[in-house]
């Protein structure tokens, strides 16, 4: 597992070419949208919220992981509360 933002293509390739070398199934989970992903740092407290700038300006730069790349699953929060 490899728990980080990883927000582009360039850096997520590597841990997916590893995965799949080792047979691993690859699965990202990613916020719906920016408002979404606003919502659920808000729930968050202390050192684990995150800046508001920095949570719209990830979002941003974030190039979605696809099956094109070797992704086997990209899982979508479809709903703001979910957390």
């Amino acid at each position: 597992m490899v728990d980080d933002t990883n927000l582009t293509r360039e850096i997520h390739q590597p841990y997916a070419l590893l995965a799949r070398n080792h047979g691993a199934t690859i699965r990202a989970a990613l916020p719906s949208n920016t408002k979404a992903a606003r919502h659920r740092n808000s729930r968050l407290t202390g050192k684990d919220m995150v800046p508001e700038d920095a949570v719209t300006g990830q979002m941003a730069k974030m190039e979605r992981p696809s099956n094109e790349e070797g992704f086997d699953d990209v899982l979508v929060a479809s709903r703001e509360s979910t957390g």
